[in-house]
């Protein structure tokens, strides 16, 4: 490779030209309300959708007018209806790309204030996100999250005072006002200097709202540094924190020719003086200034302008400003988060390094404010001692730290450990060294778990983390500055890998990440996805200088010309001056810095940092060491000492605890630097130069040796930098298991274990690992309201209870393949080696209690009470659960022994439910609908011990086979009074206080005996050719599929509600109601057990569920109510509803196709129409509406694709724990089911000439078995063990997944043997023929098809079809003359004018047959339409024809005896 040649790692970066131009439609702007935007569990929200090509899309402002809601909210539905004067109600937010624009520009860097830049656009993917504002951001999160604790808690009196985030969006607008009413002037800086503070941020953020460029300003500043920035930024006000900053501003206020204002925020103000202003009174200056002049302000801003001045430090001249604009900020923060999937509304951080650095600002006010996380504002002297004591009351989930506040951590614990006995001492060298080689496991992707891990874990490891206040902290982070390898293998060896990150203010912050399971050890990990590196002028070695492309690029330094230049060469690439090369699997390690190479007279490029890394390492007393020989004929070193630092961060004299042992191993009783030096201390001098020594014996040339050193500075502790830190651990659901083997599972340490305070203040740090005891750590001081603990002490049932963190605490029971049909036995998991598919196996109580741990006072399950919701939320959920587990435990529920639940969806069933497998049963489902002999032979097949009825009426069904069933021991009626008092007959109330006796040790014991690859859960399918079959789930088919249907769109923790009506017995109900949501904290509403008879649509309008599961015949049936709404209307109203609708089915089509073209109209179309049906059909929050279970039309996915309302098509089987493909949005196709399950298989088994065979699915959530069907789980499954589902499918391009038949139901004429999949012919009928409900087609075996229809009738409040006819069917006989309003008349008569209509309409359907044997013959209209609870349809109504068949066999006969007649 050539010096000239760059290496690249992503390559093709097109520049996205900005026109000018803009969309403007003459809407009047939006007429509803601004609804609640608690979205999809991590929904594709206005941080996903891909701006069209390049081009400008105007952004107009939300209309404020407000509409009613309707009926009374239940408790998860807050609303946020923004009331006219409330400013949520008039700000935008760009949902679509309708309210993305930008400024004109000219190229991708300006220097000027007033410029905007191009943006370096991907155009799909990753980077091609529509582009928003600060304010957009902001906004978003205030909606969804307002009644969160925000970015601001500080400590006041010693508690903490919080602000949530509606609380903190009204303060950054008044902060907004007063700032105008100042007259702050646009593109004019507002300078900020203090400590980190809500202060801090609500100036910043009000700055940026009023159109100012907000600059931070370092407390350290001279005078004279605070003036050059202030005149820089042309600042117009000047925000202090106290009368120690404020003097500062005094002495140079008059060299300040822009300045107007000064605010300070803290303390009382010693003098008054003129436009001086104490905070209290600059917060009330603006209270006249009107929200529509501030609004005004911020819908003017654009993405692609300034908005934030983030200075340099000024180490080689002035400091210059780096330009950020709104789009690096908020694209930053999304692409930060989003590669290691930040969780909304979780997070929380301590502030504590300046925020005038990128770092610290990006990390604590803005991935904040993106992931609507809480930032805790340590005290200001918290690098003086007290961040300790502040990290163990927040106990943050991120922290991050530069090199220096590690390592005097590590020194902190080593000096304690070294005063630990001999054997703590050899116990914790043991458990590091176990440590150690289990992180470089973790490091290399071998997660190998050596024996005696657990222990280590629970004797040392956990006790340090808890003890360091880092206990909940899945990311800590290092950058800022280069580490030592010794500091990272030190915490590597507590199991607390750091993990570095890479990048520059010019950056935004991060350009490149490490985090859990992506990291290697000095290295700087991986680019931000959307973003590229280039490494230009590569040597031999692969170094060359690193060079960054990304839309976190920044903009220009404001007024530096030249300078951009030097940073941004002619293509945009923004130049480092660091040298790095990758490794093979795409890290980034730092190799140099270009400006700070030593180049020596003998002309040897010479990078200092790693020989200085490697003598602080090698020997111990080191603190700081420089390196010197530029131009110069040997290489020298200047080394400072270890030594206590004071009250103020200083250091003293005094050697640290380290530095004391390192003089005492060498026979010196030295505890001062200042003995050392001025006796330059023979031994100890002797001792360094022996590490120099060995530091220069591995040096690569003679020229790279350090021939002399001196140590005649006593001090030198640096001050500390901030960095940019990620939020988001990597949880339960992502730790990849070693290929496939068994890790064995122990009970954790149940010790109580208390937070601790370390009472020495003059350093940073936890205790040292030496086998810490609870009496030995002091009780910490009160959590602030972000930080609820849960901390387990004895007795509470959390304290017990194990969640798989880390590899160590997976276990599975031994297993000898892939599948099994005995209840006692286990399988093997389809384990992926890495990616999707290797996430650690977990139990349904460990997903359980993750979920509560986290989310424990959000709401869980609702249902109606006289009227009224009535909510548990996730922890009392749990207790419940765990109360019905241990009544079930003394009701006598045996191992691997069923529990039978015969009843409508509540919250009983899901506690009895879970209570079951928790207690080690078999929870199985028995569908209300069945009769008494199939009720007898799921609880038989089960050897169900207890059955759980909801009223007497399932009751009775009990009572008639209770003798033939031997397992059973009780029964319990979950709702009515008992009618009769009977032996071992239960009330809900009685069952729950049954197990009260039974100890949690015993439960906890059961709990803790279950393995994820054991069986949990019976689906019995629903018995159409005989038989149900007792379909076995596994605790992984459950936590698994959950996980990864959820992570595939990306659902959102804590914020996501669905309505709960379908049956549960179903797996697909099961599966979206209890499963998926218990992985993201979703609520589950229960409709009214007559929701399919007409209540659900109230229940919908109550709940506005963020995600909705229907069958087709439920969308079906709202098809027909709304088009008989519609034919009710007037001309004039239906006419604008059609063109609506035809411009609604064009942005839908447009949509799937991936090309988002928004035509003129639609904006008012929404406005006029859409989103009105939203609305009236409960359904205006609903992001998923979902449909499967069975095949739906084409006709009713276009129509709702014409109210821009599109249905996403899910397949999969209970043999699939459900999905196993997926549609979403923007990633759907109408006909299609979707896209197999991420970490999942499709297989198209002898597929024909045109692609059709038949689907077989590979994955985790492929079912263990057939309960003691050994024959027909292997008709299922094959010998390598694909799942074979008996239908026909095919992919297109894109591998999307269309279903074309099913093997059983293929019709095989007689005549020609051709195979004909009936549903098409079926499908394309109904669509044409608008009376027809029900088609279903004959001929197998025949000599042709014939057809058997149903007329659509009105159904009784009992769900059973009636005689009358729907208003569409009136309509239907109206237009071919016809007045009957039954269906007995047209059948009575066989009306001639519908019967020639329905011939007409299947010539039609003939006409388009791909062959004569496929087109339909006969036809008969049968008396009464098809239902559940006729026979002729399942649970999910789909049709039953092998039971059709026998229930209408003399009418079969009847058509083809004519025939043949």
């Amino acid at each position: 490779m050539s010096d000239q040649q760059d290496s690249v790692v992503t390559n093709g970066v097109p520049v996205i030209e900005k026109s000018s131009e803009s969309c403007v439609s003459d809407i009047p702007l939006g007429e509803t309300k601004q609804l609640a935007q608690v979205a999809k569990l991590q929904q594709k929200d206005i941080y996903s959708s891909p701006l069209v090509n390049g081009g400008v899309v105007e952004h107009t402002q939300p209309n404020s007018e407000s509409e009613s809601d309707g009926e009374d909210k239940p408790p998860r539905s807050p609303g946020l209806e923004g009331p006219q004067g409330d400013p949520l109600s008039g700000a935008s937010v760009p949902l679509k790309l309708s309210d993305v624009s930008l400024a004109p520009a000219e190229q991708l860097w300006c220097t000027s204030r007033d410029q905007a830049v191009k943006l370096r656009m991907a155009e799909t993917g990753p980077g091609s996100e529509a582009p928003m504002t600060v304010h957009q951001m902001f906004l978003k999160t205030v909606k969804i999250y307002g009644d969160l604790p925000a970015a601001v808690a500080s400590k006041k009196e010693g508690q903490w005072v919080t602000l949530n985030w509606r609380e903190y969006y009204q303060q950054c607008r008044a902060a907004a006002k007063s700032f105008l009413k100042l007259g702050l002037e646009r593109y004019h800086g507002v300078g900020i200097l203090g400590f980190n503070s809500p202060e801090w941020f609500i100036s910043d953020i009000g700055c940026i709202l009023a159109g100012g460029f907000a600059a931070g300003i370092y407390t350290t500043n001279s005078p004279e540094a605070c003036q050059y920035v202030a005149d820089n930024c042309e600042a117009n006000v000047l925000v202090v924190e106290n009368h120690k900053q404020l003097l500062k501003i005094l002495q140079i206020k008059d060299q300040l020719p822009h300045l107007k204002a000064i605010v300070q925020y803290k303390d009382e103000l010693q003098q008054k003086l003129p436009n001086l202003y104490t905070w209290a009174e600059f917060m009330k200056l603006g209270e006249e200034v009107s929200d529509e002049l501030l609004d005004a302000v911020v819908d003017s801003q654009r993405a692609n302008q300034c908005c934030t001045l983030i200075y340099t430090s000024g180490t080689t001249g002035n400091p210059k400003g780096v330009m950020l604009s709104h789009d690096n900020i908020t694209w930053t923060s999304n692409a930060a988060g989003a590669m290691t999937g930040l969780q909304h509304g979780v997070e929380c951080v301590v502030s504590y390094l300046p925020l005038s650095h990128v770092a610290a600002q990006v990390n604590d006010m803005w991935i904040a404010m993106r992931f609507a996380g809480a930032t805790y504002f340590a005290d200001p002297d918290a690098l003086k001692g007290s961040l300790g004591t502040t990290l163990k009351e927040v106990r943050p989930t991120s922290f991050l730290g530069v090199p220096r506040v590690w390592e005097k951590m590590q020194e902190k614990m080593k000096a304690i450990g070294a005063k630990s006995s001999g054997m703590k001492k050899r116990v914790a060298d043991w458990a590091k060294s176990i440590g150690l080689q289990v992180s470089y496991s973790a490091m290399n992707g071998e997660n190998l778990v050596p024996w005696g891990f657990m222990l280590a874990n629970n004797l040392v490891f956990k006790k340090v983390r808890w003890a360091m206040g880092l206990d909940r902290c899945k990311n800590c982070l290092t950058g800022a500055a280069p580490i030592t390898k010794e500091t990272l293998e030190y915490f590597m060896s507590l199991s607390l890998p750091l993990y570095e990150l890479y990048g520059m203010s010019e950056s935004t912050g991060p350009h490149t990440i490490s985090w859990e399971n992506n990291f290697k050890i000095m290295s700087c990990g991986k680019v931000v996805v959307g973003c590229q590196t280039k490494l230009d002028k590569p040597d031999e070695d692969g170094n060359g200088e690193i060079c960054f492309w990304g839309r976190h690029v920044f903009m220009g330094y404001l007024n530096e010309p030249e300078k951009t230049e030097e940073a941004l060469d002619q293509e945009g690439w923004l130049h480092s001056g660091d040298l790095g090369k990758h490794d093979k699997d795409n890290f980034l390690f730092i190799t140099g810095r270009i400006k700070e190479l030593i180049i020596t007279a003998g002309g040897e490029n010479i990078p200092p940092v790693p020989i200085e890394d490697a003598v602080k390492a090698e020997i111990a007393i080191i603190s700081n060491a420089m390196l010197l020989g530029d131009k110069l004929k040997f290489l020298s070193m200047m080394l400072t000492l270890k030594c206590v630092v004071d009250d103020n961060g200083e250091p003293t004299d005094e050697l640290t605890p380290e530095s004391v042992a390192f003089c005492q191993q060498h026979g010196v009783t030295a505890t001062k630097a200042s003995e050392i030096i001025a006796s330059k201390e023979p031994a100890i001098y002797k001792a360094i130069q022996e590490g120099i020594e060995r530091v220069n014996a591995k040096a690569t040339s003679n020229a790279q040796r350090v021939q002399n050193c001196v140590s005649d500075i006593p001090l030198g502790e640096t001050k500390q930098l901030a960095q940019v830190a990620k939020l988001q651990q990597k949880d339960i659901y992502s730790s990849p298991l070693v290929n496939g083997g068994v890790v064995e599972h122990t009970q954790p340490n149940s010790e109580s274990e208390s937070d601790g305070e370390d009472k020495d203040s003059q350093e940073t740090a936890a205790v040292e690992p030496a086998v810490i005891t609870p009496s030995s750590i002091p009780e910490a001081t009160a959590k602030p309201h972000r930080s609820p603990g849960l901390e387990g002490p004895q007795g509470d049932p959390f304290s017990g209870a194990s969640v798989p963190l880390k590899l160590s605490d997976v276990s599975l029971a031994p297993a000898e393949q892939l599948w099994c049909t005995s209840r006692d036995q286990a399988v093997k998991l389809r384990m992926a080696e890495t990616g999707p598919g290797s996430e650690a196996p977990m139990t349904v109580h460990q997903m359980f209690l993750k979920t509560v741990k986290i989310y424990g006072d959000l709401p869980a399950v609702a249902s109606k009470k006289e009227g009224q919701w009535v909510t548990l939320n996730w922890r009392e959920y749990y207790q419940q659960c765990r109360a019905a587990a241990k009544s079930f435990l003394k009701l006598g529920l045996e191992r691997y022994h069923g529990v039978g639940i015969l009843g409508f969806n509540s919250p009983e069933w899901f506690i009895s439910d879970i209570g079951c497998i928790l207690a080690g049963g078999f929870a199985a489902g028995i569908y209300t609908t069945n009769s008494p002999e199939a009720c007898q032979y799921v609880a038989d097949n089960c050897e169900a011990n207890v059955l759980v009825v909801e009223n007497h009426k399932q009751l009775l069904k009990i009572l008639q086979i209770k003798d033939q069933l031997p397992h059973l021991k009780a029964i319990v009626q979950y709702k009515d009074e008992l009618q009769q008092k009977l032996p071992n007959l239960y009330t809900w109330a009685e069952f729950m206080k049954l197990g009260e006796e039974v100890s949690d040790e015993l439960l906890d014991a059961v709990v803790d005996s279950q393995r994820a690859n054991q069986c949990c859960t019976l689906i019995y399918t629903s018995g159409t050719t005989g038989n149900p079959k007792g379909v076995m789930l596994s605790h992984d088919n459950i936590t698994w599929t959950s996980n990864a249907a959820g992570a595939m769109t990306g659902l959102q923790h804590g914020v996501e509600c669905v309505v709960s009506y379908l049956p549960l017995s179903h797996v697909a109900a099961q599966v979206n109601d209890m499963w998926i949501a218990m992985r993201f904290a979703g609520a589950t509403y229960f409709a009214d057990p007559d929701a399919l008879k007409g209540s659900l649509g109230t229940t919908l309008k109550e709940v506005r569920p963020t995600s909705f599961l229907g069958v087709p015949r439920v969308w079906e049936k709202m098809q027909e109510k709304m088009k008989a709404i519609g034919a009710k209307s007037s001309g004039m109203k239906k006419r604008v509803a059609d063109w609506a609708k035809s411009i609604g089915l064009q942005v839908s089509y447009s949509a799937m196709n991936g090309e988002n073209l928004v035509p003129w109209g639609f904006m008012l179309a929404n406005n006029l129409v859409f989103k009105k049906v939203r609305w009236a059909m409960g359904l205006d929050r609903c992001k998923n509406c979902l449909t499967g279970a069975a095949p739906i039309t084409k006709e009713t996915l276009e129509y709702f694709m014409s109210l821009s309302l599109p249905l996403y098509e899910l397949y999969g089987m209970s043999e699939s724990t459900g999905p196993h493909t997926i549609s979403w949005e923007n990633n759907f196709k109408i006909m299609s089911c979707g896209k197999v399950v991420v970490g999942c298989q499709t297989k198209l088994d002898k597929p024909d000439e045109d692609g059709n065979g038949e689907i077989c699915f590979w994955g985790r959530h492929v079912f263990m078995g057939y309960l003691n069907e050994p024959e027909k789980t292997e008709e299922a499954l094959d010998q390598e063990g694909w799942l074979h589902s008996g239908d026909l499918g095919k992919h297109d391009k894109d591998n999307f997944l269309f279903i074309t038949g099913r093997i059983k139901e293929l019709i095989i004429t007689a005549g020609g043997g051709e195979n004909i999949p009936p549903v098409p012919i079926e499908d394309a009928v109904k669509a044409e023929i608008a009376i027809i409900s029900n088609a279903m087609l004959l001929g197998d075996k025949l000599k042709f098809l014939s057809m058997m229809l149903t007329l659509k009738c009105v159904v009784d409040d009992n769900g059973e079809p009636t005689d009358e006819l729907t208003p569409e069917s009136v309509a239907f006989c109206q237009q071919h003359g016809v007045t009957a309003t039954k269906a007995s008349e047209i059948i009575a008569s066989k009306e001639p004018a519908i019967y020639k209509a329905i011939q007409e309409g299947i010539e039609r359907v003939n006409a388009k047959a791909t062959s004569n044997a496929q087109r339909v013959q006969k036809w008969v209209i049968l008396d009464r339409d098809f239902s559940i609870s006729g026979g002729e349809l399942g649970p999910t109504m789909k049709l039953k024809r092998g039971v059709v068949v026998k229930m209408f066999q003399e009418k079969i006969n009847e058509i083809y005896g004519m025939a043949q007649e």
